[in-house]
């Protein structure tokens, strides 16, 4: 596979490929939390993948879900009508492999990793509000995932002293 350039395309440019191998929706509660995490962005964190086709149009088979809440984005208003994108330009041939490696080859974030994540965002002085409204996610689920590492670290330190009775006391 050849190396391929990041260029700044604008999203008026870009159409879903069909050769993106993610057929199947995500689900609206999915979308939903994308979208607000690019609308809280003013955009995209991670480029799109994409190849020529025509003069002036692009066809993205990496990023197909961002694409979508990009372009619902610039029609409710919510970014400018210009709004361009970062996008690794491949070509055509390469597109087949590189979806696939980006929708199989991944994982997704562990809820413990997660609430590390909100809990370091509230300890820095972010709202609940703001971590809520950054990954469209409910406020309740914020605060559940930042306050169980507290619960976490309740029951590590307690399980540690445990163990260290039942050491000193065999037997109780």
């Amino acid at each position: 596979m050849t190396s391929s350039a990041i260029k700044i395309i604008p999203v008026k440019q870009l159409a879903l490929s069909p050769l993106n191998v993610r057929k199947t929706e995500a689900g609206a509660a999915a979308d939903a939390e994308l979208k607000a995490s690019i609308k809280a962005d003013g955009g995209i964190k991670q480029n799109l993948l994409v190849y020529p086709k025509g003069k002036n149009k692009f066809l993205v088979h990496g990023g197909g879900r961002r694409l979508k809440q990009l372009q619902a984005l610039i029609e409710e208003g919510a970014l400018p009508a210009d709004t361009a994108v970062p996008c690794k330009v491949e070509t055509e041939e390469q597109a087949i492999i590189s979806s696939t490696t980006e929708n199989v080859v991944r994982a997704n974030m562990h809820p413990a990793d997660q609430y590390e994540a909100f809990a370091a965002m509230i300890e820095k002085g972010f709202k609940t509000t703001e971590v809520a409204n950054q990954f469209g996610v409910t406020e309740n689920l914020v605060h559940r995932r930042s306050h169980a590492r507290d619960y976490r670290s309740s029951r590590r330190g307690r399980s540690s002293a445990h163990a260290d009775r039942s050491r000193r006391h065999p037997g109780e």
